[in-house]
């Protein structure tokens, strides 16, 4: 039992350094991640244009959401989003998007509803943009997360290699454990 015992110590601080690391792999693919969505924000924020500046542009995951104040709720709503469609052929096209959609809402208003009417101008604004600079903003927006690509797959793969581990570790675990309190039934325990 005191051999299984100090194996199931010597595994558990194994299992503890890896999933040390881990978290340290987690925290970089964190960190790869926020850089690639600002050069993707850098990379398209020359198309859209200027705004005014009571609206926010947020880029998360191929995706940009224009936002504003609204003078009916404590938050910034909605105007419109840009989505870049993703290519699963990356292998193939070495390409992460290959086209962009605008995803906006409809709805009518009661008499002048100077949010809207804003609303609806910017949205004329950005769908002349995509109609005109389609091709070159995916091309911008392939540009900018490329570079990143490399660096994903690489923690990616660190990060499967170590939950593999993590795993192997904690089926020893198990089955030492499970070993113990049969030792420890028929009475060779301590």
């Amino acid at each position: 039992t005191y051999n299984i015992m100090t194996r199931l110590n010597l595994l558990e601080d194994q299992k503890a350094i890896l999933t040390a690391k881990k978290e340290v792999l987690s925290s970089k693919r964190g960190d790869i991640y926020v850089r690639e969505q600002k050069a993707l924000g850098e990379a398209l924020a020359g198309f859209y244009g200027v705004f005014p500046e009571d609206v926010e542009v947020e880029v998360t995951r191929g995706s940009v959401y224009f936002k504003m104040a609204h003078p009916e709720v404590k938050y910034k709503k909605e105007l419109f989003n840009l989505y870049l469609r993703e290519d699963y052929d990356f292998e193939n096209t070495k390409k992460s998007y290959t086209g962009i959609d605008l995803s906006y809402y409809t709805t009518s208003t009661r008499g002048i509803d100077l949010w809207e009417l804003k609303r609806l101008e910017m949205l004329g604004k950005i769908a002349g943009v995509v109609y005109e600079k389609h091709d070159e903003i995916v091309d911008a927006a392939n540009a900018a997360v490329l570079p990143f690509k490399a660096e994903f797959e690489a923690v990616y793969k660190e990060l499967q290699d170590i939950g593999s581990e993590i795993r192997g570790v904690e089926n020893l675990i198990t089955y030492l454990e499970k070993e113990k309190i049969e030792m420890d039934l028929n009475g060779q325990g301590v």
